[in-house]
């Protein structure tokens, strides 16, 4: 065997281990996994456009979502929706909690995210949001504008 062919194969056999070492390095919120990302298309005049996904946790520990952030909008709030004496109330929520080996459904009529004061959002559209978790990572998507359908278009103009 030759020496260049010896070194070629001590170097890959050194960056695989390079790499299982990094793969078993991997922090516990690498389980955390946004899916389906996506935000309501704006009915003009609205300040406000409602975002859902929903959050998957493989992980054996819950993890807290505890901000949220969008280049896009002045900020982004986690509301949770109420029903008080058949009254829907929304409140503003400091954190959200993915639970150990379960998810975390954003959804309206429930707990759902609010873009306030953001740009025009037409159908289509990406928007980036990163999510910041009490590990602290971050945990950045690309949330798609939709159509709004099965709710009230007006709903978040009273916030």
């Amino acid at each position: 065997m030759k020496v260049s062919e010896s070194f070629s194969r001590t170097r890959i056999a050194l960056l695989i281990a390079v790499a299982l070492l990094l793969g078993c390095a991997a922090p516990a919120d690498a389980d955390i996994r946004a899916e389906n990302p996506w935000i309501a298309e704006m009915p003009p005049g609205a300040e406000v456009a409602a975002g859902y996904l929903v959050f998957t946790n493989d992980g054996g520990e819950a993890v807290e979502v505890v901000g949220a952030e969008s280049p896009i909008c002045e900020r982004v709030e986690m509301h949770t929706t109420d029903m008080s004496d058949g009254v829907a109330r929304m409140r503003k929520q400091q954190s959200l909690t993915i639970p150990a080996h379960g998810a975390l459904t954003l959804e309206a009529g429930g707990t759902h995210l609010m873009l306030i004061r953001p740009e025009p959002l037409s159908e289509g559209a990406l928007v980036p949001i990163t999510f910041e978790l009490s590990t602290g990572e971050k945990l950045s998507v690309e949330a798609t504008v939709k159509k709004q359908g099965g709710h009230d278009p007006n709903e978040h103009r009273r916030h």
